[in-house]
């Protein structure tokens, strides 16, 4: 029974990018809340798989450079859906991951 989180406060975009074959995306978030991680689920047609999930926080204001290890040319959509942590845990320890339509849907390059 996990406490709940503030998912609907979440407001972030994310621009993909592929450098060599390596993947990352430039994460701006908007919102007032910190992101403490992304899950990256393949959403390519009839897909629905958890490729990675990356512990790179991008707190509120802020603009980070987050690189995939798993995505790759053979995905054409991925999902980065947000985890943050729970609004009933005072010490902010309680992570959770969003439901997916909080995620931003990518087309890979």
């Amino acid at each position: 029974n996990k406490p709940p989180i503030d998912c609907g406060n979440t407001n972030f975009r994310a621009e993909i990018f592929n450098e060599s074959e390596v993947y990352y995306a430039d994460i701006v978030n908007d919102g007032y809340i910190d992101i403490k991680g992304f899950i990256i689920k393949d959403v390519s047609v009839g897909t629905k798989t958890i490729l990675e999930e990356s512990s790179e926080k991008v707190s509120a204001g802020e603009t980070k450079k987050v690189t995939f290890y798993n995505v790759s040319s053979s995905q054409t959509e991925i999902l980065i859906v947000p985890k943050v942590v729970s609004l009933k845990d005072p010490t902010n320890q309680t992570i959770g991951t969003c439901k997916d339509e909080y995620g931003v849907k990518l087309t890979v390059p």
